[in-house]
């Protein structure tokens, strides 16, 4: 995911929670409240032996991902369409290659989002929470 927001792009990316909010384009990995203070679930799965030597296993679960846009102005639509287009970039990612390169990833999904907005002394906030589930021979 970190290749396709390059070192042109305006898309930070940080695997779990920020150490600070900064005015930008950002998407975190592995976070679920980008507001808490405290660690939150970065992702659950589930796993299974199908066979009786347990040789393999199939997993499956959910990565949680935010997308945050401080712009830095008062425009709320901006840091809308912004995060939007950083969450459609997120999406032809798993479109272009649904086992992301992974050996064993048997399949991803895009399954939903939530989002948030607000004004903030910084400027206007959109705050997207996605979810991408997943399953994977290991």
């Amino acid at each position: 995911m970190t290749d396709r927001f390059s070192n042109d792009s305006q898309v930070l990316v940080q695997d779990g929670l920020p150490t600070s909010w900064e005015i930008g384009h950002w998407l975190y990995v592995g976070i679920s409240d980008p507001e808490s203070t405290t660690p939150t679930p970065a992702a659950t799965a589930t796993q299974e032996w199908p066979l009786a030597t347990a040789t393999g296993r199939n997993e499956s679960g959910t990565l949680t991902l935010v997308v945050y846009v401080l712009d830095g102005d008062a425009s709320m639509k901006g840091a809308r369409d912004s995060a939007f287009a950083i969450l459609a970039e997120v999406q032809d990612v798993l479109r272009e290659d649904t086992r992301l390169g992974i050996p064993g990833m048997v399949r991803t999904n895009f399954t939903g989002i939530d989002y948030d907005q607000g004004q903030t002394e910084d400027g206007a906030l959109a705050i997207i929470t996605a979810r991408v589930e997943f399953a994977a021979r290991i």
